[in-house]
């Protein structure tokens, strides 16, 4: 049983020097599977073939594995409807007879929600399980855990560890995580030249992420020589293959040409087919081209329904160009206080022209009732950032108020620890159009 290590603290017994032993024996089904999921995720040194690794575990679900049997229910192959419950109830079996795929198939739906009462504590747990018995994935998302402190404590070094494991085990998302630490100095010291290293790995496996990675590097000379023309062809690579990021940086190549001939109508059909997908960023940059016409006729209506499906998974430029649009009643009704709100959430994520903007709602009583005071808080957060028409604002809002005392604390419900730290790290998303303002 593995029951006995649940009490020790999760991760604590996989070391650097742990040897792992698989205690499952798996049934010919199961190493069936086994050898689809493999090639269908890229671990266990395989390549990435989609298409193959799904046919592969279609069969073993035939033949008989529990865990294939999960799998297709949860994603609905096999001619199974997509049952979340059910998949659930499958990899809680193969979990609980062992099998290290169905104890990671089981800490996926714990972490996830998915057909299960999300328990990140849970999953964690089964993630241990599953490495312990050397299962590279596991070993990844075990790392992840640890990354983000989500079911136990947040450890880097910890997580580096599990990562470096994973990837000596041929998992290849491991690889892209490892060279993102080296890339930007995370817990490790910055090394680009590794990071690229690292993600040429990933890519023998046909990871798309680390074709995504590999083309930034090369269009910012991140441990490389600065090649555009190169960077296009692995973003356009990685995009032909599925990957929503890459899809982003191919449409910026055609946007800027970068690489490539400048071609808007592309960098627009690349940016919506990534939107499609839910990426935040993408999404921006169509309510972009809508609004301005770019690449696209312009449509002031669907400039504003991208720009809110970005705002509201928290992109800060969209929630502003969606305050504009609603407090000038471009292509929407005119509405000031939802202007003011959208304003107050990307101040709160320390955009310097949310938190002008904001100050001008309060000097102006824009959406909200006037108060100097705060106007002038919040032009002072923006001024310090460096926004030119923030620091005249303060200035003249000084002389009005330069016989009102200014009180020494900053806005209400602010805390400067946290606005200085969010300062430092959430700006304008790579990749991401930009806008003028007032």
């Amino acid at each position: 049983s593995n029951d006995g290590f649940l009490a020790m603290k999760v991760g604590s017994r996989i070391t650097e020097d742990f040897v792992f032993k698989r205690t499952h024996v798996p049934s010919k089904a199961d190493r069936h599977f086994e050898k689809g999921y493999s090639i269908y995720t890229a671990c266990n040194f395989e390549k990435f073939d989609k298409e193959r690794g799904k046919k592969i575990i279609v069969e073993a679900m035939k033949m008989g594995s529990s865990v294939a049997r999960a799998k297709c229910l949860l994603d609905g192959w096999g001619g199974f409807e997509k049952n979340l419950e059910k998949g659930a109830q499958w990899y809680k079996i193969a979990a609980e007879e062992g099998n290290p795929y169905g104890q990671n198939g089981l800490g996926y739906c714990y972490d996830s929600g998915k057909g299960i009462l999300k328990d990140q504590e849970e999953a964690a747990r089964w993630f241990e399980r599953a490495s312990v018995q050397g299962f590279s994935v596991a070993l990844c998302n075990l790392g992840l855990c640890y990354e983000h402190g989500e079911g136990v404590e947040k450890d880097l070094s910890k997580a580096i560890s599990l990562y470096k494991q994973s990837a000596r085990l041929g998992f290849s998302r491991a690889f892209v995580h490892l060279g993102w630490f080296y890339k930007q100095g995370i817990g490790v010291e910055k090394n680009s030249k590794r990071a690229v290293a690292l993600y040429k790995k990933a890519v023998a496996q046909g990871n798309v992420d680390a074709m995504s990675n590999l083309g930034w590097c090369f269009q910012q000379g991140e441990g490389v020589e600065v090649d555009k023309k190169n960077a296009f062809m692995w973003f356009e690579k990685a995009a032909k293959l599925g990957c929503s990021s890459a899809k982003v940086s191919l449409g910026w190549c055609y946007d800027k040409g970068l690489g490539v001939k400048q071609d808007p109508t592309k960098a627009f059909s690349w940016y919506l087919d990534a939107a499609k997908t839910g990426e935040k960023v993408a999404q921006f940059n169509v309510g972009f081209c809508y609004k301005n016409g770019e690449g696209v006729s312009q449509d002031l209506k669907q400039a504003v329904e991208w720009y809110e499906k970005a705002a509201k998974q928290g992109h800060s430029g969209a929630q502003i160009n969606l305050g504009v649009m609603l407090e000038y009643g471009s292509g929407v009704a005119k509405h000031e206080k939802k202007a003011y709100e959208w304003y107050c959430e990307a101040a709160y994520q320390a955009s310097d022209i949310g938190q002008f903007l904001l100050g001008r709602c309060f000097r102006d009583g824009c959406g909200v009732e006037k108060d100097p005071h705060e106007a002038y808080h919040w032009f002072k957060l923006s001024a310090d950032q460096g926004h030119e028409n923030a620091e005249k604002a303060l200035n003249a809002l000084k002389s009005s108020l330069r016989n009102v005392e200014i009180p020494r604390v900053l806005s209400k419900d602010l805390d400067p620890v946290n606005l200085h730290m969010l300062t430092s790290i959430i700006k304008a998303a790579a990749h991401s159009k930009e806008e003028t303002y007032m």
